[in-house]
């Protein structure tokens, strides 16, 4: 579980980096899913074990390492996720969360994000 001062921090960050225009474009917008715990300790793409307790991603394109801004577009919610391994895996959809960033920004099972790269 992610403590409430972590969550804090998280939000500072995210409100830092939309408030000063750090990112640089709407990058993409669709359907994310996520990847909860039955993952945890396998290795990612980029080789690094999966915990679904860090705010963490797999996005198709991007870079590992790529830092992003997912904004839930229900709700006006974002984290900022590293991306560490290759998905999503299902058609029409864009980015699987780890469940510490689906929960991160209120998103039940699917969502409709949007991502913005940040440099």
């Amino acid at each position: 579980k992610i403590t409430q001062k972590k969550q804090k921090n998280t939000h500072h960050l995210v409100s830092t980096v939309l408030n000063k225009g750090f990112f640089q474009h709407l990058y993409q917008r669709g359907i994310a899913s996520y990847y909860g715990s039955d993952w945890d300790g396998r290795r990612t793409s980029s080789g690094i074990p999966f915990d679904s307790s860090k705010l963490t991603a797999a996005h198709m394109q991007l870079p590992f390492g790529a830092h992003v801004l997912v904004e839930n577009l229900q709700n006006g919610k974002s984290v900022i996720v590293k991306i560490l391994d290759r998905g999503p895996h299902v058609y029409g959809r864009i980015i699987d969360l780890s469940t510490a960033a689906k929960n991160a920004i209120g998103m039940s099972d699917l969502g409709m994000v949007a991502l913005y790269i940040i440099p």
